[in-house]
């Protein structure tokens, strides 16, 4: 059987089941004449080949046919197509399209021989064939013919396929990385714009490594003669920044625009290279910076110098400030929902609110933050709908700016019913205690968002899962609407496995089960419901299993909590514990149970009430060692009452950049009985102060820790090992707990080295803490001072100096990782000096 034609159509079949052979045949002729007609190639179907006669002379006997013209006329619109052509440009003729060109030129034409035409479905065969990328070209004409029908022309200009892809000229990138650059594959259409962009890659490759001058470029000749794309690469040498210069800043301070850069000169860690994706992110930087400082009309660019090496380069900003703008004055357009009806506040309580007054520099950072805290203003009485804008009205003879805020009050509402989906385990008072919005109270949106972060912190649930939105306002009752507080469960049970290893402690394992939802009164109704986890689950409590086995110290603990004790603003808390600790003058055993009270008074003072009854038991000493730790060597008990207040303001737990923590505390122990009768206070202050910020948002933070202890009956009342010490950790430069009173041997009664402990406290420190590199590195200078005596006083005062390492990895422990160098400055006669301390936390 032979192989069929493309566009070859089986002949029709009429009802009898006989072909219809002499229609068919009637068919060929005519389109065989009309073909001859033309001087087009003979076919009733998609494309054929050309005559041999290519266009040769058409039957006298016939007229001829209309050159081929634009299809877009109604001249063809609902003629039979006789035929579809595609042909491409050869020589001073035209040749068939052919191979798989012409296959997919098919497959993505729906105008069909025997078809009306359609001008719309030529005009979207032709998008089609364009969209293909196939074709530098498409052309489309269509030609009546003498029958009647028309025919389809599509003329074609095939792009260049690919051949190879080479790369020359690269000594110091292999090609296995330039590759990863290049999605360009053998055997597809030449796409200019792909090239162009494989190009950048390969470029910014190089510049991401140092090579800022890199070149690379296409052999255009070479891809035109054999479809080979070249990429050739002139790598010049790698770059370094030596110098970045300003020229232009007449009012703000070089130094002060140093830190906004993020192109750094070369240093001992920096490799100080050029990037234009740096640079751009530099100049945006600036223009930010001096529009904060009211230069609205700044202008900014840069400049590189390279050296005549091409190795170092030289960064020049070109500044131009422009004038400095101050505010003027301040005017409130206040539109109140309700016609008639007077704003909520009048120009001058909203000018209070401002964070610019008149007379201040016009900063748009001042200006936005303003702008908020009048939103926000009117958030916190219910108005939730509210939308505050600016103008702007620039003087334009003085550098001056009059402020109008626009204010469209919107209605007030009150809080309605507050809903909660997606809590199947966890109570709903506990969602609900998280939600500061209470019913028949103004609807307060700023409460309502820190009601969504206070849902996000508790652990509880999926942070992205947590959301609070406001719902439409009820017909029946439109001053009302209802919140809905949407939260997604996560597991909030684990088992972690860890340790620490640490110049105070050792090295500490740690293996801890918690569950972070737990409930104390939910027992299993079946043995299911426990290993299903669906039973102690649900209150909010925090459940503890903790054992930390260590080379010098061990400690197993169990403890509950609970952060609303019975559903009230008080905290609870409850552990047993048991700890085994060598010392270097002696083991020391303590086990025992504690139980605390708290209470939140608004949002950052927090009350304790601790109770705590301890055993603790010495062994192992040496005959050397001083008298007061034979004398406590015994097991005693010691209980005691303990009362803190703690004031916290700090952005972040771990790594505070701002805000202050204070905690006074007074402890009496023997208040429920026990061995021994006296009184603890003790103070701490710390501060933290983000002194500059970079273009990344870290914060150089400068912190002052101060600290006081006291306890007035003096040494005789209290044991050692409830004595202050400083050293190690808490004094930086001296070896652990030996900032201290020394004291007596007990086998010839003659002065001792080893610490005993005071009765007084002071110490006082200060700490600046400079980023490196991102969010993971950073480098600490700091002064340590204080002292430990047996009465108040600023005796044998000590002071320390030296810098550290910091290092943030969230993968591995929430605080960072703590490499400390510290170098006395004045010190004891007996002090014992410690050059290095640590503490690093790693999760197996």
């Amino acid at each position: 059987m032979p192989a069929r034609r493309a566009g070859y159509r089986p002949p029709t079949v009429n009802r009898a089941g006989t072909h219809n052979r002499t229609t068919n045949a009637h068919a060929a002729l005519l389109l065989a004449c009309a073909g001859l007609v033309a001087g087009l190639p003979i076919a009733p179907a998609f494309a054929q080949p050309e005559s041999p006669q290519g266009d040769g002379a058409a039957d006298a006997s016939q007229p001829p046919a209309p050159p081929p013209v634009a299809p877009g006329t109604d001249l063809f619109e609902g003629r039979p197509v006789a035929e579809v052509v595609f042909r491409v440009p050869a020589g001073e003729g035209f040749a068939p399209l052919a191979g798989n060109s012409l296959q997919r030129a098919l497959n993505n034409v729906r105008t069909v021989p025997g078809g009306a035409f359609r001008g719309r479905t030529v005009a979207e065969d032709t998008r089609r064939l364009n969209r293909l990328a196939l074709f530098a070209s498409v052309e489309t004409s269509a030609q009546a013919l003498p029958d009647g029908s028309a025919r389809l022309i599509f003329t074609l200009v095939e792009r260049q396929v690919i051949q190879d892809v080479q790369v020359a000229g690269n000594t110091r990138i292999p090609d296995r990385d330039i590759a990863a650059e290049v999605d360009l594959l053998a055997g597809t259409p030449v796409d200019p714009f792909q090239l162009d962009r494989a190009a950048r890659r390969i470029q910014d490759l190089y510049r991401e490594r140092g090579y800022y001058f890199a070149d690379v470029t296409i052999d255009r000749e070479l891809l035109d003669e054999s479809g080979i794309v070249l990429y050739q690469i002139r790598e010049g040498e790698r770059v370094k920044v030596t110098a970045i210069r300003f020229v232009g800043n007449t009012s703000i301070e070089t130094r002060l625009l140093r830190r906004e850069l993020e192109t750094k000169t070369a240093a001992l860690f920096r490799r100080g290279q050029l990037d234009d994706d740096n640079l751009d992110v530099d100049i945006a930087n600036l223009i930010t910076y001096y529009r904060n400082e009211g230069f609205l009309d700044v202008r900014a660019d840069r400049r590189i110098t390279p050296s005549p090496n091409g190795r170092e380069a030289i960064v020049t900003y070109i500044l131009d400030e422009g004038p400095r703008y101050t505010l003027r004055s301040v005017e409130l357009e206040a539109r109140p929902a309700q016609e008639g009806d007077l704003p909520v506040f009048d120009a001058a309580q909203v000018a209070g609110l401002l964070e610019i007054k008149p007379g201040d520099v016009f900063g748009v950072e001042a200006l936005d933050a303003s702008v908020q805290a009048v939103s926000d203003a009117y958030g916190r009485l219910g108005f939730t709908d509210v939308r505050v804008t600016r103008v702007e009205k620039r003087d334009p003879q003085r550098p001056v700016v009059d402020l109008v805020i626009v204010v469209s009050e919107g209605l007030a509402y009150l809080t309605g019913e507050v809903i909660i989906q997606g809590n199947e385990i966890t109570r709903q008072n506990v969602v609900r205690r998280q939600i500061e919005v209470l019913p028949e109270r103004p609807l307060d949106s700023i409460a309502l968002r820190r009601s969504e972060a206070l849902l996000r912190r508790t652990r509880l649930f999926n942070p992205r899962g947590v959301k609070l939105t406001l719902q439409p306002p009820d017909p029946r009752d439109p001053e009302y609407r209802d919140i809905l507080a949407e939260v997604e469960e996560t597991n909030t049970g684990n088992i972690a496995f860890g340790g620490a290893v640490s110049s105070d402690s050792g090295v500490v394992g740690r293996i801890a089960l918690t569950q972070n939802n737990f409930d104390l009164f939910d027992t299993p109704d079946s043995l299911g419901d426990f290993f299903s986890g669906r039973s102690f689950r649900g209150a909010g409590q925090t459940f503890r299993l903790e054992a930390l086995p260590g080379d010098e110290i061990q400690t197993y603990s169990v403890s509950l909590s609970d952060p609303a004790l019975f559903d009230t603003d008080y905290s609870g808390s409850a552990s047993l514990f048991f700890r085994d600790r060598e010392f270097d003058e002696f083991d020391e055993q303590r086990f025992g149970a504690r139980l605390g009270f708290g209470r939140a008074f608004g949002t950052r003072w927090r009350g304790n009430l601790t109770l705590r009854a301890e055993s603790v038991e010495l062994s192992d000493i040496p005959a050397e060692r001083p008298t007061d730790i034979f004398d406590v060597a015994d097991q005693n008990i010691i209980t005691s009452l303990g009362l803190s207040f703690t004031r916290d303001t700090l952005d972040n737990r771990f790594r505070p950049s701002s805000g202050s923590r204070t905690v006074v505390g007074i402890e009496q122990a023997g208040a429920l009985g026990g061995d021994f009768t006296f009184t603890k206070i003790s103070a701490q202050h710390r501060v933290f102060v983000a002194i500059r910020e970079d273009f990344l948002g870290r914060d150089t933070v400068l912190s002052f820790n101060t600290e006081v202890g006291y306890i007035p009956q003096g040494r005789d009342d209290v044991p050692t090992y409830e004595r202050f010490y400083l050293g190690g950790q808490s004094f930086r430069g001296f070896d652990f707990r030996t900032v201290s009173p020394k004291g007596i041997r007990n086998d010839n009664g003659q002065p001792s080295d080893d610490p005993v402990g005071g009765t007084f406290l002071f110490f006082a420190g200060v700490e600046l803490n400079q980023p490196i590199f991102e969010d993971i590195f950073a480098a600490v200078l700091f002064i340590d001072s204080g002292t430990v005596l047996f009465d108040p006083g600023f005796e044998e005062y000590r002071v320390s100096t030296g810098f550290g390492l910091r290092f943030s990895i969230p993968q591995l422990s929430p605080a960072p990782i703590a490499l400390d160098f510290g170098f006395p400055l004045v010190k004891g006669d007996r002090d014992e000096e410690r050059l290095f301390t640590f503490t690093v936390d790693l999760p197996f």
